[in-house]
């Protein structure tokens, strides 16, 4: 009877030691047993523009292969293409009319940790303030034993917004109609010579140009006049004479601003003005240049060899017409030595 009750006894604590050791043990395993987490971060981009985005598994052991899809909306955003990340295997279906993905990729070696499934390449095809969904859809998540990788999802947003513009406008100047022009002192002068059409191509394809301005304050004018832009182009333009500035020439700059407020001032205008009269380019009109127009015509002095000389020397036409008659004659020296006498206005 005594050997009865001293088996039992036995029995039961060998039952009692199993139990504790279940207990522990089987609290262990579940300590340390994790999920792994399959993950696609939010994207904001541009209207038009493109982007790739990591599909992560995090927190994974032994990782053999996963099977995931992709829905999202098809109006804002098409997947243009899949490519490998850390797996070795990859095979994907892209339906962007149905606004679906599938892919499927394998590694033999079991990776751990964080582990890029794919990467997955978005271009936005929506408009400024559309969303779109990027719901993660997993039909297997296995490991290199063939078993079921325990899991939660992350799912992304896509938002499609203007980034903030911080590039100035782009800035090509085209020049002038006349890089060299006369003095004005209101007096007649022949048609043009002593006025320019300035003309520059400002683009801005983020924010647009919101104005555009020149500085004419070297030749007499606004520092900060507007130019006119010409409808349906790139092209913003403004005329200008000179009334100060004289036997100088000026880099006028160009001020270019955009919708967001960049501005971009980099880009200038070369223009020289002349005195008319002035032959000798001394900034002075005395008897000196009526002499050297008089040489010009007789040959005491060597051709000019220069259109500004023309320019500059035909200040008077016949009947004393003020537009001059295009060429250094009798006249101009006349009418210069008249002005050094104090008889006439200044050319």
């Amino acid at each position: 009877m005594r050997d009865i009750q001293k088996k039992r006894s036995v029995a039961a604590g060998i039952a009692l030691c199993m139990l504790v050791m279940l207990v522990v043990f089987g609290t262990s395993a579940t300590a340390t047993a994790k999920n792994a987490t399959v993950t696609i971060d939010d994207l904001t981009i541009a209207p038009g523009e493109n982007a790739t985005l990591p599909i992560m598994v995090s927190n994974v052991t032994d990782l053999g292969g996963c099977d995931i899809r992709i829905r999202y909306d098809a109006s804002v955003v098409h997947v243009v293409n899949i490519t490998p990340g850390d797996m070795t295997l990859l095979r994907y279906t892209i339906n962007n009319g149905t606004g679906c993905m599938h892919a499927n990729t394998i590694d033999v070696t079991g990776p751990d940790n964080d582990v890029v499934a794919a990467y997955i390449n978005l271009t936005a095809v929506g408009s400024n303030g559309d969303t779109s969904p990027l719901d993660i859809i997993v039909d297997q998540l296995v490991d290199v034993n063939y078993d079921s990788i325990n899991y939660t999802v992350t799912n992304g947003t896509l938002t499609v917004e203007k980034l903030l513009d911080m590039e100035p406008p782009m800035i090509a100047v085209t020049g002038a109609s006349r890089d060299t022009i006369l003095n004005d002192n209101d007096r007649a002068r022949s048609q043009g010579t002593n006025v320019t059409l300035i003309n520059v191509m400002v683009n801005d394809d983020d924010s647009g140009v919101s104005g555009v301005t020149i500085d004419l304050s070297p030749v007499g004018g606004s520092p900060v006049q507007l130019m006119e832009h010409v409808s349906g182009t790139d092209i913003w333009k403004v005329s200008t004479s000179a009334t100060m500035g004289v036997n100088q020439t000026h880099q006028l700059t160009i001020n270019a601003t955009d919708g967001a407020g960049n501005s971009n001032t980099t880009a200038a205008i070369t223009l020289t003005v002349l005195r008319r009269g002035d032959v000798c380019r001394d900034n002075r009109i005395d008897m000196q240049d009526a002499m050297r127009i008089s040489g010009y015509i007789t040959g005491a002095e060597p051709d000019p060899g220069s259109q500004d000389i023309l320019l500059v020397g035909d200040v008077v036409g016949t009947s004393g017409s003020p537009a001059g008659d295009g060429m250094m004659n009798l006249l101009d020296v006349l009418y210069i030595a008249r002005y050094a006498a104090g008889m006439e206005d200044a050319p």
